[in-house]
């Protein structure tokens, strides 16, 4: 099961959909203080839009025009034995430095945040 998204105004963002968005002031006077330009349907214009803090046009239902965090993306190094055993690492490097001489692979993992493979 996946946990829920929360959404950081400070990072990168799009719409649930897809579309370029951009913040471009975060202090309205309003329930939803969140100010963005957001890439129009057509792919040619843009649209200003107003956001509650969640990202969210309508605070407590997701829509495809709603604000999202771009997925951030990782790599990892995994080091592979013959045994259940498997040890991540955060560099290459760390990999070839901490693995012993039973190691079959180094497999490089690059995954972005969020994602759950079946």
């Amino acid at each position: 099961m996946k946990p829920p998204m929360t959404f950081d105004q400070t990072k990168p963002c799009r719409t649930r959909d897809g579309r370029k968005a951009r913040i471009i002031s975060t202090d309205l006077k309003s329930f939803s203080p969140i100010v963005a330009i957001v890439d129009h349907e057509n792919g040619r214009e843009e649209c200003v839009g107003i956001f509650h803090l969640n990202g969210r046009i309508i605070d407590h239902m997701d829509r495809p025009d709603d604000l999202v965090n771009v997925p951030e993306k990782h790599v990892r190094w995994l080091n592979i034995y013959d045994t259940p055993d498997a040890k991540l690492y955060m560099t290459k490097e760390q990999a070839d430095k901490l693995a012993d001489d039973t190691r079959l692979a180094c497999v490089r993992i690059e995954f972005e945040e969020g994602q759950f493979d079946d």
